[in-house]
């Protein structure tokens, strides 16, 4: 539980410092978001093929 709840605090503060950055118009965020969409679908097919 502890590390989930880790885990939710840093990618909400990713996530807040993503847009905070789109906000003033700095693009790199974007391939930052891309990237961490594409993680995030790696680990979900990675779990899809091999359940804990």
């Amino acid at each position: 539980m502890q590390i989930a709840e880790s885990l939710e605090i840093s990618v909400r503060t990713v996530y807040r410092y993503i847009d905070a950055l789109c906000a003033i118009r700095i693009h790199e965020p974007l391939a930052l978001k891309d990237r961490i969409g594409d993680m995030a679908y790696g680990i979900a097919k990675h779990y899809e093929s091999n359940p804990v």
